[in-house]
This record gives structure tokens, C-alpha cells and sequence, in this order.
């Protein structure tokens, strides 16, 4: 078991403050078959994690849900068992925002929130990680994000099985389900357009990084909207709040890849759906649920 389980079992409340980046994190365990309560706490949202509509991007607040989950238990578990071996790969992601995670960029820099992560199921090779995010003064819930990861080999990318310390010390008695969505057929009528992985896009892994996928979809949403007649959809992409996205990567890109977006959408519901493939093998799809009065 690695050094900083240890510590955390003995102290039974580890907290963490880092300054640079403003963030307060906390992990506790009250015994060794129960599941920790991992937090972060920000002040409020950055300005630049609002779009051109002033609206807060999908994107941002995918990255978020990521950066306090791998703050206050990526980092402290499976990372530094992985290190020089492996590393940790996303399947699948699905969000759930309220309304009232769409904060006005007036009062974003002084809107704190907190994001506490509890592992909910383990399996062989992935586990899956829920993150829910409320406002610290009400304890109102402002969105959910459940999460299904999987270690991976450095090299091959191949999964590895998970440690028996890891599902000692992380397993519940009752787990929930570790389910991804099913493959979505593109079908004929679905619209396309081409687009470049720039390095910028891409992480420590090498490859685009999975909320990077996020923002290539709505930039094709918007030359695609402007371009033909919609349904549901039919100004800038950034006016419409999404209520619920449910993301599932089947492959990987890389700086300088060529990829196509493919959309189309629902007739009855405001739900875009997205398939991107990379030379032809389909590497993320994504099925996004607007709220209907979410123009303005």
C-alpha cells in the first residue's frame, strides 16, 4: 500500500492547502472497508472559463469536475502506484448540471463551491468515481459527474488489473453499476466537418485530453448550426445550457491528427448527439440534453 494511504488511515483527516492555485482539498476515512470523502473547495469560477456568449463553456466545467477529482484522490491513490508503469485512462464520463451551476460572470470570482468525489463501484480493471458539486454556503447541488476509470500500461495503453490493496481499502459493500453508454450509429443524414488536433489540445498522456472532445463538438455545433436549419438548435451553440451530457471514448488522438465530427439531433427532445472519428475509427461520442429555455 502506498506511503500516503498509510498516512491517511493513522491521521484519518488529511488536508491539503495549495496556495498557488487556491484550492483547498480534504480526504477522510472512518475505517478500511468504507469508502474516503475526498473534497476540493474553489472560490468561484475563472473569467476565461466563460465563452463568447458570456455564457460558463460545458468544457470548463467538465474540466473542473476533473481537475478537483484528480486533486483530492487520483493524485493520492492509483497515480503514484502507477508511477513508471502506468497511468489513467477515462472511459466514460456523465454529467448532470442544475441550472444554477450556470452562474453569471459577474459573481463567479466570488462563488465558492466545494466537489466531493466518493468512489461508488470497483471492478477488475476500472472503477468508477461520482463528484458532486455544491454551493458552501447553501449545500445546494449544482451538478454531478460520474466517472469511470481505468489504470493503463505506459506503453501498450493496455488496461491492468486493479490492486487488491486498492479494492480492500476503496470497496463498499453495495456498489453501484459500471455501465457506459451504448455505440451510436451515425446515421445518413448525421452533418460533418473536419478539424485538426492541435498540441495545445493534448495532456501528459500524449493525446487529446477528454474535455478537449467537449470543445471540438461545440466548435463543430457552430459551423454546422450556421451553415443548415435545426430543430431546437438554431443560433450560436454557446446560448444553449446543457443539462445533461453523457460522453463514452472508445480510442485515443494525437497533435496534428486529423479528425471528423459528425452531429445531428433529435427530432421530439433538444438533444445533439456527436461521433468523432479519427481515420475512420470512431473515438468519442457524446449525447447532449439542452434546456429548453436556455436561449436568451
Amino acid at each position: 500500500m502506498p506511503l500516503i494511504l498509510r498516512m491517511i488511515k493513522l491521521q484519518r483527516h488529511l488536508t491539503i492547502v495549495t496556495h498557488t492555485c487556491s484550492l483547498i482539498a480534504t480526504m477522510s476515512t472512518e475505517s478500511a472497508v468504507k469508502m474516503p470523502h475526498a473534497s476540493v473547495q474553489i472560490g468561484g469560477f475563472a473569467l476565461d472559463d466563460y465563452d463568447r456568449t458570456v455564457n460558463l463553456s460545458i468544457w470548463k466545467i467538465a474540466k473542473w469536475f476533473e481537475g478537483t477529482r484528480k486533486l483530492s484522490f487520483d493524485d493520492c491513490t492509483l497515480l503514484p502506484h502507477l508511477k513508471h508503469k502506468g497511468t489513467l485512462f477515462i472511459l466514460s464520463t456523465h454529467f448532470k448540471l442544475s441550472k444554477g451551476i450556470y452562474v453569471p460572470q459577474a459573481l463567479a470570482l466570488n462563488f465558492p463551491i466545494n466537489f466531493e468525489s466518493n468512489v461508488v463501484s470497483i471492478g477488475k480493471t476500472s472503477y468508477r468515481i461520482d463528484t458532486v458539486c455544491k454551493k458552501v454556503d447553501s449545500g445546494e447541488s449544482l451538478g454531478t459527474c460520474s466517472a469511470v476509470m481505468i489504470p493503463v500500461g505506459l506503453d501498450d495503453h493496455r488496461p491492468l488489473i486493479l490492486p487488491e490493496w486498492f479494492k480492500q481499502d476503496y470497496g463498499i459493500p453495495k456498489p453501484a453499476p459500471i455501465k457506459r453508454m451504448g455505440a451510436l450509429d451515425v446515421p445518413k443524414n448525421a452533418y460533418s466537418c473536419q478539424a485538426t488536433v492541435a498540441p495545445s489540445d493534448t495532456d501528459h498522456n500524449k493525446h487529446m485530453h477528454h474535455t478537449a472532445y467537449l470543445k471540438f463538438c461545440m466548435d463543430a455545433a457552430y459551423y454546422i448550426i450556421k451553415r443548415n436549419k435545426l430543430q431546437f438548435v438554431t443560433k450560436d451553440i454557446c446560448w444553449y445550457k446543457v443539462k445533461e451530457a453523457e460522453v463514452s471514448y472508445t480510442g485515443q488522438s494525437r497533435a496534428g491528427d486529423e479528425i471528423t465530427i459528425h452531429m445531428w439531433e433529435d427530432p421530439q427532445v433538444p438533444i445533439l448527439y456527436f461521433v468523432i472519428h479519427n481515420y475512420g475509427k470512431p473515438i468519442f461520442q457524446c449525447k447532449m440534453l439542452f434546456y429548453n429555455d436556455s436561449k436568451l
